[in-house]
């Protein structure tokens, strides 16, 4: 089963919401890198005003390189550090909570 990592990625000068889906290993194996744009639309297809969003996946894997994916598999890494550490420090908090209480 593929994690999922949310991040947002800059591209021709805009940035876009994205989905990255990774094998969870000591080093995350990057598998999809999708693009999510939401578009206003005003109108449907028959010419009536309906308004809606679309929202437009593209997959953009193969337009990264190597360096590129390193640097979104740091940013996973050091996501998952940072909500490692914030969980042992709740679970801290928690622990002198109990003990206070007894």
């Amino acid at each position: 089963m593929l994690n999922e990592y949310e991040t947002r990625i800059e591209l021709c000068g805009a940035e876009y919401a994205t989905i990255v889906q990774y094998e969870a290993d000591d080093c995350p194996l990057i598998d999809h890198v999708t693009l999510q744009h939401k578009v206003k639309c005003y109108y449907n297809a028959a010419g009536e005003y309906a308004p809606h969003v679309v929202c437009v996946n593209m997959e953009i894997t193969k337009l990264l390189d190597d360096d590129q994916l390193c640097a979104i598999a740091d940013e996973i890494i050091a996501n998952d550090l940072y909500r490692a550490k914030e969980a042992r420090t709740e679970q801290r908090l928690l622990a002198l909570e109990y003990k206070e209480a007894a």
